[in-house]
């Protein structure tokens, strides 16, 4: 097995680079998670919640 890292040779079932140290193991895709959050509700009083101005 040839190295994608430094191109170094190693034997065909080594799960690590003998000269870099890369990890042959497969990788595994990443499988997004949808958004759980819910939309923020109006306060009671029917105006919208919005934080107090910063003063710069």
């Amino acid at each position: 097995m040839t190295c994608p890292n430094c191109g170094a040779q190693n034997r065909p079932a080594a799960k690590f680079c003998k000269q870099c140290g890369a990890d042959f193991s497969p990788t595994r895709a990443v499988v997004p998670r949808p958004a759980t959050a819910s939309p923020a509700k109006a306060p009671a009083n029917g105006k919208p919640a919005l934080p107090h101005p910063v003063p710069t």
